[in-house]
């Protein structure tokens, strides 16, 4: 997901997020331990005023974009990117 601004605009952003990326550490039965990535690369930049919806089908991501915007993920997940 990537949200650009198609005029430039000096409104300071109220969130912005940067490629961001999560992992979780799963452990799976038949494979042990293994790293899933469930968010790949998402940038957005939200100015003060402005509404997002994120829309997608379950499991696709949504409350875990929303948890690391508020740096509420479990310890168990790995975050790159910048917010």
């Amino acid at each position: 997901m990537s949200f650009e601004r198609a005029m430039p605009n000096s409104t300071p952003s109220a969130l912005r997020i940067e490629n961001l990326n999560v992992w979780f550490e799963l452990t799976r039965a038949d494979k042990g331990p293994i790293e899933a990535h469930v968010v790949r690369n998402v940038s957005l930049d939200l100015k003060s005023g402005e509404r997002l919806g994120l829309v997608g089908e379950s499991g696709s991501g949504k409350t875990t974009i929303a948890m690391a915007a508020m740096g509420l993920l479990p310890s168990s997940a790995r975050v790159s990117g910048r917010i």
